[in-house]
C-alpha cells in the first residue's frame, strides 16, 4: 500500500510543477538556475521522447498508453510482494512518472516539459527538455538495471 501511495505522490508532484510551469509568464522564462547548469524553460512536447511522432500525437498517445498498460500489468504486482524494496521504490518512480506523461497526453495533449541542462557535457543531454516525470522514469529505470546487474541471486 505504501508504494501505490508514493506512486500517487510522485504523480501529484509531477502534476503541481508542470502547472506551475504553465501558469509561469512568459517574461519569467527561460529561468537560469545553479549558475547555468539547469534551465526552466516551457516546452509543449505533442509526440514522444525527443519529440518523435509530434505531428501525430493522436499514434504517440496511444503508443504511450499501450506501453504504460504492458509496465504497469508487468510490475504492480512486485509491489504486492514481500521484501524488494529497492525495486518497490524505482517501480513506484517509474510509474508515477508514466502515469504523470500520459495524463498530460490525455489532458492537455501534450507534455509539459520544462527542465533543461544547457552545460551537460553529453550532447545528448543538452540537448533535450525534460520533466520530472521523465527524471523519475529514467532514475528508476536505473535502479532496476543496477539492481538487476549487481543482484545476488
Amino acid at each position: 500500500m505504501l508504494f501505490l501511495l508514493l506512486i500517487a505522490f510522485f504523480f501529484c508532484i509531477d502534476f503541481y510543477l508542470k502547472n506551475l510551469i504553465e501558469v509561469t509568464s512568459n517574461e519569467e522564462l527561460p529561468k537560469s538556475l545553479l549558475h547555468g547548469h539547469i534551465e526552466l524553460r516551457r516546452l509543449h512536447n505533442k509526440g514522444l521522447a525527443g519529440g518523435r511522432l509530434k505531428k501525430s500525437p493522436r499514434i504517440a498517445t496511444l503508443i504511450s498508453g499501450i506501453c504504460l498498460l504492458i509496465v504497469s500489468l508487468s510490475m504492480l504486482p512486485i509491489l504486492f510482494k514481500k521484501g524488494r524494496y529497492l525495486a518497490k521504490l524505482a517501480i513506484s518512480m517509474i510509474l508515477g512518472g508514466a502515469f504523470g506523461n500520459f495524463f498530460d497526453r490525455l489532458g492537455r495533449g501534450y507534455v509539459v516539459d520544462y527542465i533543461s541542462f544547457p552545460k551537460a557535457k553529453l550532447k545528448a543531454i543538452r540537448n533535450y527538455v525534460y520533466n520530472l516525470a521523465d527524471l523519475l522514469i529514467f532514475i528508476g529505470s536505473g535502479i532496476l538495471l543496477l539492481k538487476e546487474l549487481f543482484a545476488k541471486d
